[in-house]
């Protein structure tokens, strides 16, 4: 693990999310691909409708782009919560402790507004999970593709 790297999140600019539509793409296209089939066409409406500009974030280290964030303040039937739509750390920045310093930033900015995480992750992505889950996320249901998890606000992990 890099102690070194601190990560910041950039907000993404409307120009960029071609680049983000990319990197989305390369994060995620296995897990689509395995579950529902790529459509290229219907995958592009569908993240530019799904992940609003204002709430895309390139993840930065030294400098440079290490990952795709995407989350926002969300009110459901239960509970207003953050919800992490999207965390992509690029395949060549994996490994170096930036998923756990982006974790550690999020779970800041639950504490300052009081509010559980909520995420959901691709049921064949056992690392992603194992991830969440040592970093104190519960897993609170599932489909046949993806399984919900939690982590509240005023956890440590």
């Amino acid at each position: 693990m890099r102690e070194d790297a601190d990560v910041r999140f950039i907000s993404l600019k409307t120009h960029q999310l071609s680049e983000a539509f990319a990197a989305y793409k390369a994060g995620l296209y296995t897990s689509i691909d395995t579950a529902f089939g790529w459509d290229e066409d219907y995958q592009t409406q569908r993240f530019h409708s799904r992940y609003a500009v204002e709430d895309l974030y390139w993840i930065v280290s030294a400098d440079r782009r290490v990952g795709l964030l995407c989350y926002r303040l969300h009110e459901d039937a239960l509970h207003l919560h953050l919800h992490l739509h999207l965390a992509l750390i690029f395949r060549e920045a994996q490994s170096q402790g930036l998923g756990s310093q982006v974790m550690a930033q999020l779970h800041r900015l639950a504490q300052e507004t009081q509010r559980p995480i909520t995420l959901s992750s691709f049921k064949d992505n056992h690392g992603a999970i194992r991830f969440y889950r040592r970093h104190g996320y519960r897993i609170t249901g599932e489909d046949a593709h993806f399984v919900e998890l939690e982590r509240g606000w005023d956890q440590r992990a």
